[in-house]
């Protein structure tokens, strides 16, 4: 009876402590992050990294809440936002008035008003669409994970992010809509913790967030001089004992499969494999292959610098590749990018236009119409790098926010970032 009551007791404690897990305010909670300034894969480096904490108790309206601060030991008067937490919702308070900026009991295909916070203050209200809802396990709690996307309007474009429940964004989880949408710069939370305790740490564990190139449902808009190509992986299929794809844009067809880090293709029902990408080169590394499609065709592909790089939205942290593409035939050569499990940005498919009478450009990679990769937003600003690394200047002394926007001079107060280390004022 004793050791029944004992095991009932310890259910309980043990739900309770997973519900407290699932709420996102809670004294001690820590978002880490990282911030990059997307105008430069050049560089590939980050430009800093920030801490959030829920720091103590306030009330504001006659209702209480926690305080959402930037943790930073030489900062006294680092940014603090008011927030509170109900049934699954979490609002934001500004000028004395609350605003909600999360909603976790959603449910897919539903729509919510939210404000959201920027670097000086709340701004919306603006409207969220739930795209898609998993649930995932997370260091032993599971939780929600909705796949969100900005509904359009004449002022914003449908961008996609995540939400996950107890956790936030997979951003800086105070600003509850990407912060690249300034078009500089963007953050991603690389873990969330309570007391020390793990909570979450970006991982490659489902669709959105895996660095695989295949799957069924993935989708790629290339734009070509003035039309846009959607290629698609329409299907799988099983070919001497390999796990296959079909890769199709209007009567193009082809057969892919990846193995580790290398992808291969055929354009002979699996008979006749080629080469298409190997994501284990590291700098220096050459190899030649063919473009997809274009077996009578070959490069040799030299590796110019490597970066592993997080990209926000989908919390994913996914290889970059600057590489030089040199015909074979005639010495002509064409740099561009490799992004782990997304392609080349210059299109997933023909892989290089060296010899091809458009210019391709990779403008958007999706799963199941989730964003993983978009050129506006995600900014692979400079498609064709001119300087050499081995010419490259130092980091420059641009300032930026918080959030990777460019800052135009120190401010008088606060944090802000130089090449790549926050500082203070």
């Amino acid at each position: 009876m004793k050791r029944t009551l004992r095991i009932l007791l310890l259910a309980v404690a043990g739900e309770a402590s997973a519900q407290e897990h699932l709420q996102m305010l809670a004294d001690g909670r820590t978002w880490d992050c990282e911030v990059w300034s997307f105008a430069d894969l050049v560089s590939m480096e980050p430009r800093g990294t920030a801490t959030w904490e829920v720091r103590g108790d306030t009330i504001v309206d006659g209702l209480a809440g926690k305080i959402m601060q930037l943790k930073h030991a030489e900062c006294s008067d680092a940014p603090q936002y008011p927030m509170r937490e109900d049934n699954g919702k979490v609002w934001f308070a500004c000028a004395g008035q609350w605003y909600l900026g999360y909603d976790f009991s959603l449910a897919q295909g539903e729509t919510e008003e939210i404000f959201y916070c920027e670097t000086f203050g709340l701004e919306g209200p603006v409207t969220v669409e739930v795209k898609d809802v998993q649930y995932e396990k997370m260091q032993g709690i599971k939780r929600k994970v909705m796949h969100m996307q900005l509904v359009s309007d004449a002022n914003h474009e449908p961008v996609p992010f995540t939400w996950i429940q107890g956790i936030g964004m997979c951003d800086i989880p105070i600003y509850n809509l990407p912060s690249s949408l300034s078009g500089y710069g963007g953050s991603v939370l690389v873990r969330c913790s309570q007391d020390d305790c793990c909570l979450y740490v970006v991982s490659d564990d489902d669709e959105y967030r895996n660095t695989r190139l295949l799957r069924t449902g993935r989708t790629w808009e290339v734009t070509a001089d003035d039309y846009v190509q959607t290629w698609a992986v329409t299907g799988d299929t099983q070919v001497e004992g390999n796990q296959c794809y079909w890769v199709e844009f209007a009567d193009m067809r082809y057969l892919m499969r990846e193995d580790g880090d290398k992808v291969w293709w055929s354009d002979n029902e699996g008979a006749d494999w080629a080469l298409a990408y190997d994501f284990s080169l590291e700098h220096g590394d050459a190899i030649v292959l063919c473009p997809i499609g274009r077996k009578e065709t070959s490069y040799r592909i030299t590796v110019l610098k490597t970066h592993t790089q997080y990209f926000c939205w989908c919390g994913a942290k996914r290889k970059v590749l600057w590489v030089r593409a040199t015909a074979e035939n005639d010495g002509r050569s064409n740099d561009y990018f490799w992004i782990q499990g997304i392609g080349s940005t210059r299109g997933v498919v023909k892989n290089s236009t060296l010899n091809d009478e458009t210019h391709c450009c990779l403008s958007r990679c999706a799963q199941n119409g989730y964003g993983l990769f978009d050129k506006d937003y995600l900014g692979v600003i400079n498609y064709a790098p001119v300087v050499s690394p081995s010419g490259m200047a130092p980091l420059s002394s641009t300032l930026y926010d918080l959030t990777g926007r460019r800052l135009p001079k120190v401010p008088q107060h606060g944090l802000y970032i130089r090449d790549g280390r926050v500082l203070a004022n």
